[in-house]
Formats: structure tokens, C-alpha cells, sequence
């Protein structure tokens, strides 16, 4: 029965000597409980392999939750400064359109302008005047849009 088969473990003595292992198995003095202690721990042994790989694929999973993490939070913020250049491009160009359009395009009196703060070679007042104040609302409009958006919470962490 279960004995023969943990007798059958043997196999230096088995290949050895055939005949008197087979013998010795007949007989019922054969002792088996160092068979089974080899068993029992090989059973321990394998058991705390699969303990610690059971371990170490938590460890991946929570490190992999981990980096996970990580990349969305790096995402998050090239989401945050791409928003940002869009806001600021968006008033500058805002900007761009109006300084263009008022030097190109309206006739307004001032294309005779002789006035030159810096030389008959630089640009006129009128033309500075227009530049400099579509560029400072276009800094101004572009805080308020970004303090906007922070305060909905776009730029929360």
C-alpha cells in the first residue's frame, strides 16, 4: 500500500542492491520515517517558496500601482503646462490681431503722425501706444485666465 510506494523512495539502495531491497520491503521491519521526514520537508520548503513569491507579486503590483501613479501625475502636469501655452498663445495672438489690424487696416488720422520718441527711423508714439497696451492686457487677460482656472481647480495638485 502507502508504505511500498514510500519504500519504493529509496532508489540508491534500490539500484544497488535489487534483490535484498526487495527483500527488506517484504519483510516488516522496514522503516520509512526517513522517506517521510524528506517529504515533509521538501512539503515546508515548497511551501514557503510559494509564500514568498506570493510576497514578492504583491511587492510588483503595489510598485506597479506605484509608477502607475507616477506617470499619471507627470501627465497631469504636461496637461497643466500645455493649457497654459495655449491660454498665453491664445491672448498674445489676441494681441498680435488687434496692434495688426489697427496699424494695417483703419484710417484714423494719425498715418502722418510725425511724432517720433526715438528717431525718424523707429516706430511712431501712435504705434507704441497700441502695442503696449494690447501687449499689457494680453499679460493681464492671460493671469486672470490662468487664476481662473486655478480656481476652478484645473491647477490644483
Amino acid at each position: 500500500g502507502e508504505d511500498d510506494n514510500m519504500a519504493l523512495m529509496y532508489l540508491t539502495e534500490m539500484k544497488e542492491d535489487p534483490r535484498g531491497f526487495q527483500a527488506r520491503v517484504s519483510s516488516d521491519d522496514f522503516q520509512i520515517d526517513e522517506v517521510e521526514g524528506l517529504l515533509d520537508a521538501y512539503a515546508m520548503e515548497l511551501a514557503s517558496i510559494s509564500s514568498q513569491l506570493k510576497m514578492l507579486d504583491t511587492e510588483i503590483d503595489s510598485t506597479e500601482g506605484l509608477l502607475q501613479f507616477q506617470l499619471d501625475t507627470a501627465r497631469n502636469t504636461l496637461i497643466k503646462v500645455d493649457v497654459s501655452f495655449g491660454v498665453a498663445s491664445l491672448w498674445i495672438a489676441a494681441a498680435g490681431l488687434i496692434s495688426g489690424y489697427y496699424g494695417m487696416n483703419l484710417r484714423n488720422g494719425h498715418e502722418t503722425d510725425a511724432e517720433y520718441p526715438f528717431e525718424e527711423t523707429g516706430p511712431s508714439s501712435i504705434w507704441l501706444e497700441v502695442t503696449l497696451i494690447s501687449s499689457g492686457g494680453c499679460i493681464l487677460l492671460t493671469i486672470a485666465t490662468l487664476m481662473s482656472l486655478w480656481g476652478c481647480g484645473l491647477f490644483r495638485s
